[in-house]
Order: structure tokens, then sequence, then C-alpha cells
């Protein structure tokens, strides 16, 4: 009788277990699924903010090899015409271990036309507080950008055809 006990709690721990690890994956999944839905790629840091990785889709929008950049800081990675002061901020955040969104630079693809790229990251703290690297999001806001840059050139338009008829 006291084998039957032992013999159903393990049962019932084991039940217990496997519900956890099930709503665990799921979670995982759900947040994959977040990430994937709002984000072109992904990439990491470790704590010397050199990049440790890509995931699949970043070559094939920025056209650049990702084994080219593993093992490489950020600002080893400039490109010919970055906004200096943009650039400069974001190393100055890099450097300091702050979190960032929005940042814009362009990156030559294979086809020798330029994107415009978005990039977002999260500095990442172990538990006693000390930096381990960062991780983020990337996003090609080329088309994007070529609309606004449209919408402000009509909008530049219609204000000045507005104020000759006034």
């Amino acid at each position: 009788m006291e084998d039957d006990k032992y013999k159903s709690e393990e049962v019932e721990a084991a039940a217990d277990e496997a519900a956890a690890r099930r709503a665990v994956d799921a979670e995982v999944q759900r947040l994959t699924d977040f990430v994937e839905a709002s984000s072109d790629w992904r990439w990491e840091m470790d704590a010397q903010c050199r990049f440790t990785y890509f995931s699949d889709g970043f070559e094939d929008i920025c056209g650049i090899p990702p084994r080219l950049l593993l093992g490489k800081t950020r600002a080893e990675t400039a490109a010919l015409g970055e906004d200096t002061a943009a650039w400069q901020a974001h190393l100055d955040d890099l450097a300091a271990h702050r979190s960032f969104r929005g940042f814009r630079r362009p990156r030559k693809r294979k086809d020798g036309s330029v994107a415009l790229l978005a990039v977002n990251g999260v500095a990442i703290f172990d538990p006693d507080g000390d930096f381990v690297g960062s991780r983020g999001t990337g996003h090609d806001v080329t088309e994007l950008s070529r609309a606004e840059e449209k919408a402000g050139a009509a909008d530049v338009l219609l204000r000045s055809v507005v104020d000759s008829l006034s």
C-alpha cells in the first residue's frame, strides 16, 4: 500500500513536470513568434560588443555574409555614408551598455543597391548586474524611408501651392 502511494506521488510529480515543460515550451514558441513577426533578422554581441550571432535573413537583406562580421565590434563594421553624429551616439550607447532603438544605417547590398537598416538592441546583464552582451533585431526600412521622403516632398509642394494661393 505504501509503495502504491509513492508510485502515485511519482506519477503525479512527473505529470506536473511534463505540464510545466509544455507550458514553458509554449511560452518560448509564443515569444519566438513575436520576434519572427517583428524583425527581418536577429543578432547578438558578447560582453566586448563583438558580434557572435546573426539569424537567417541577415545576408539576404544586408548583402554581407555573417562570417565576415562575427568576432568584430560594431565600430569595425562602419560603412561609407554613415551619419557621423548618429554613428558616434550609437557607439556611445554600446560602450555605455545602454539599450537602443531605431538606429538607422545604410548598407550596400550584393547587387550594389543601398539598403537602409533600422537596428534595435537590448543590453543584457547577468544576475549580479554584470554586462554580458547585447541582442536585438534588425529591419530593412529602405522602402519606408523612400515613402517618408516622398511624403515630405509632397508636403513641401503642397505648402508652397497653398502659400502661393494666399
